[in-house]
């Protein structure tokens, strides 16, 4: 329902609509953990990290978060992290993006 009436293959339309739809929707900061692993990435997969919002809409990674680390704040792509708190609607507002965003 997101991208709904926007064209499929409009992909830029449907990131921002994403973008509008997830800042309306999460609440920050909340844990969230790296659920996907890249070599370029400076921390592994299970790593936990604190969200503090969202930074940027990027054409090849889609929507990137601003992020906490041990004190660092960093931005990372919000495809690749999944929320912890599974009863926040947090939780299901990333998972629904991240199923979008893998079968874009």
């Amino acid at each position: 329902s997101v991208i709904e009436g926007i064209d499929e293959e409009n992909y830029i339309d449907s990131l921002a609509a994403w973008n509008e739809h997830l800042h309306k929707t999460l609440s920050f900061p909340f844990a969230a953990k790296i659920d996907e692993f890249e070599e370029e990435y400076p921390f592994p997969r299970g790593e936990e990290v604190i969200v503090t919002g969202l930074d940027l809409v990027d054409d090849l990674y889609g929507i990137i978060a601003d992020i906490t680390h041990r004190g660092k704040h960093l931005n990372f792509p919000l495809c690749d992290l999944a929320a912890i708190d599974k009863p926040s609607p947090n939780y299901e507002a990333v998972k629904d993006y991240r199923v979008w965003f893998a079968n874009r």
